[in-house]
């Protein structure tokens, strides 16, 4: 009954000594989405990035369009104190 006492604490000790890879690491997944924003992108000149398609383009004057630096959206005529000058809004 000794031995076999003495057997069982051996055994516990030597496996808690020497633990497996499965206890000694730990493995994460780790899921990263990247995206491409208009910091990235460097237009042509008279061409301006929306945030919301991340693409350069040019104002479409006939629909009135410029470029809002503000929201980074382009829209029909400008505010109140600003003008359209060379196609985005700049104080007047």
């Amino acid at each position: 009954m000794k031995i076999s006492a003495v057997l069982v604490i051996v055994a516990t000790v030597v496996c808690l000594a020497n633990p497996t890879a499965s206890e000694s690491e730990a493995h994460l997944r780790v899921h990263v989405e990247v995206r491409e924003t208009c910091d990235d992108i460097k237009c042509s000149p008279g061409e301006f990035c929306t945030g919301s398609n991340v693409k350069c383009r040019a104002p479409d004057y006939s629909k009135g369009e410029c470029f809002n630096v503000a929201t980074g959206a382009f829209q029909t005529g400008c505010s109140l104190g600003f003008k359209c000058k060379n196609g985005k809004c700049a104080s007047a």
